[in-house]
């Protein structure tokens, strides 16, 4: 994968509104099987797909929105395809990454996704008995107990 259509993947994830399930380099196109958030309107997706169309009439490149219908596990499900295309792509995908971001920020979108280790958790085995013999650990080897010891 090139690291522009990695960078657009992340651009459309980072919209809360569409995740990325699949993506696919090719010489002239990059191409991505999305996957919309049901809880979200509808509309939050059209209102994105409208402005990126409309940022495709003023640019040297072609985008290509659809439903994209298969059979996952005997059921029909869908999933949208975007598609962008240019014959400069790397130039094009840049371009169009930036597009996803304005429109994302536009429509108050954008979403990002920080983990941070908690404070007071350390990586030591938190079931593991400490010095006072206190702790998880198979029921024979706990200290005073005789359900685990034969009588």
């Amino acid at each position: 994968m090139s690291v522009v259509s990695n960078q657009i993947a992340a651009a459309l994830n980072g919209t809360g509104i569409v995740q990325v399930v699949k993506q696919n380099v090719d010489e002239y196109e990059y191409s991505y099987l999305c996957r919309v958030h049901e809880p979200e309107p509808m509309q939050k997706w059209i209102d994105f797909v409208t402005a990126v169309l409309r940022a495709e009439a003023r640019a040297d490149w072609d985008v290509w929105i659809a439903k994209r219908f298969f059979l996952k596990d005997g059921r029909l499900v869908f999933g949208w395809v975007i598609i962008l295309s240019a014959d400069i792509i790397e130039t094009a995908g840049e371009e169009f990454k930036g597009v996803v971001q304005s429109v994302s920020a536009e429509q108050g979108l954008h979403f990002e996704i920080e983990e941070m280790p908690l404070p007071h958790v350390t990586k030591r085995d938190r079931n593991a008995p400490n010095a006072r013999g206190k702790g998880v650990g198979p029921v024979a080897s706990m200290p005073g107990d005789r359900m685990g010891s034969k009588s």
